[in-house]
């Protein structure tokens, strides 16, 4: 692990209520996350009057995130630093937008012939939810609309030049298993801490990403309407020992927006 690199945040409490950042602002790739913002900022939300970009209208924690997952990279030896992220935010916070800003970013980004990037969703309606602004990202530029081609059809998007795709799939309908990706986004994971075989869906989802040094998974989730329940608890509890410093694990990366206990 690189010297140094630190992920925990035990002062978070006292960050949150001062209106401080809770992400660390280490890059091992400034360049990489400078790219990143540059492609993140630029995409617009058709479904917001006056079709915005992202980097209107986005507060600046959204941007810090963005900047820790693609600047947390090692450019020589072309591996990921940051494996796992855990995003919690409140209800309300253009959560699905965020989400696919930053899949559609990867996509953009990606490196290989046939690279795949997935976003899983506990539902067919959430899953829409991120698919719609991707596909709306996409169209609303020129140039990425001849680029990319969208199926609404499948909720996928295809580069025309290599095959990379970027596929949004339901867990309650779609087919998990054999998802080869180099990135994945777990939506709403409080919604999956109710499926007894959620662990399962998960892992058939990230299993490639322990052969590719340069994937990572972010399980994002607004704060769940009941107590934390089975791999949703289960994600919580471990990243909030690596906030609070009782894990070192700098391959985990903890933004989690939560009440103070006092």
């Amino acid at each position: 692990m690189i010297r140094g690199w630190d992920t925990a945040c035990p002062n978070w409490a006292e960050a949150l209520v001062n209106r401080q950042p809770i992400v660390p602002t280490m890059l091992l790739c400034p360049q990489r996350a400078e790219r990143a913002l540059k492609i993140f900022k630029r995409l617009r939300l058709v479904d917001v009057a006056g079709s915005p970009r992202l980097g209107e209208i986005c507060a600046p924690w959204v941007f810090q995130f963005v900047a820790a997952i693609f600047g947390a990279y090692d450019d020589v030896e072309k591996r990921q630093i940051v494996r796992e992220a855990f995003l919690l935010v409140a209800k309300k916070n253009s959560k699905s937008s965020i989400a696919a800003g930053i899949m559609v970013t990867a996509l953009i980004m990606h490196t290989r012939r046939q690279e795949r990037f997935t976003i899983i969703s506990p539902t067919k309606d959430i899953a829409d939810n991120s698919f719609d602004p991707s596909r709306g990202m996409i169209e609303a530029d020129e140039t990425l609309s001849k680029r990319f081609k969208v199926s609404a059809v499948s909720r996928e998007i295809e580069d025309r030049l290599d095959g990379a795709s970027l596929s949004v799939k339901a867990a309650d309908a779609d087919v998990i298993g054999g998802q080869k990706a180099t990135a994945v986004l777990i939506d709403e994971t409080w919604l999956f801490g109710r499926r007894s075989n959620a662990e399962n869906v998960i892992s058939e989802a990230t299993g490639s990403l322990a052969a590719r040094q340069d994937g990572f998974c972010i399980f994002l989730s607004s704060q769940s309407d009941e107590p934390p329940a089975g791999v949703f608890r289960k994600k919580l509890d471990y990243h909030r020992k690596v906030r609070d410093g009782i894990i070192r694990d700098p391959s985990s990366l903890p933004v989690l927006y939560e009440f103070p206990l006092r």
